[in-house]
């Protein structure tokens, strides 16, 4: 419960009643009043009159640690519902209530985000339809036949057409000439046989558009290490048919 104005809270501690705990009560004092039984502590006064100021003290500050633990457990709560139900309970508390003090937040700014979409939405809607319906792209129906008279064909008021093609035979026969480019023939030969100036299959040598390339030569493999003296590096490790008699 919110505080008066001009009252603070005092808590008594918790105690056993007939086997059971009696959780502490609060209560609500005068400013005035509780101010001045703390000023007797100052002051001369008797040992009861002590006693029950610094029994006040300690019920108020019993009061704060009350209201600080109330306080953080009601923001753990929170915490807690917004973290492993960020959508609602079902029953209790969801998105979809503006006013809820755990989801109020998320139900604003989806409600936002909705409008937002409308907007879009509409604004999208009204685009298309500007440029799908014909009426209102131009101002009528071209699919309904209009008697009135224009100086201009309106559009789609004609059966007449225009043939992109005078007969058959330029419709078939085209004339497309494609452009020889050197250049191109002789880059795409570079690519086909990767500067190899004979035929992977037959081995036969190409006389006609030879590559303008080198072949690519493995750094790696021409070490002397992965060479024999007389052989390639296909045939290292294995014995020539005269190293059998000697």
């Amino acid at each position: 419960e919110p505080i008066e104005p001009g009252h603070v809270s005092l808590a008594s501690a918790s105690h056993f009643e007939n086997l059971h705990v009696v959780p502490p009560r609060l209560a609500r004092a005068a400013e005035a009043e509780y101010a001045h039984k703390l000023a007797a502590v100052e002051a001369l006064a008797t040992p009861a009159q002590r006693r029950e100021a610094l029994e006040l003290e300690v019920a108020s500050r019993r009061a704060r640690c009350l209201d600080k633990a109330k306080l953080g457990q009601s923001r753990r709560l929170v915490d807690l519902m917004r973290a492993r139900h960020p959508d609602g309970v079902i029953g209790l508390d969801s998105t979809a209530n503006p006013a809820s003090p755990v989801y109020g937040a998320e139900a604003r700014r989806l409600a936002s985000s909705a409008a937002d979409a409308g907007r879009r939405a509409d604004l999208r809607r009204d685009y298309v339809a500007d440029r799908t319906v014909a009426e209102r792209r131009l101002g009528y129906n071209p699919f309904l036949h209009d008697p009135t008279h224009r100086d201009a064909t309106p559009f789609m008021q004609t059966k007449a057409c225009r043939a992109p093609y005078a007969d058959t035979h330029s419709r078939v026969f085209q004339k497309h000439h494609v452009r020889f480019d050197p250049k191109r023939t002789q880059r795409l030969r570079d690519l086909d046989v990767n500067g190899k100036t004979y035929d992977l299959i037959t081995h036969a040598a190409i006389d006609v558009l030879p590559p303008s390339t080198q072949p690519k030569v493995n750094a790696r493999l021409q070490h002397p290490s992965q060479q024999s003296l007389e052989r390639g590096r296909n045939l290292q490790g294995t014995l020539l048919p005269r190293a059998a008699f000697t």
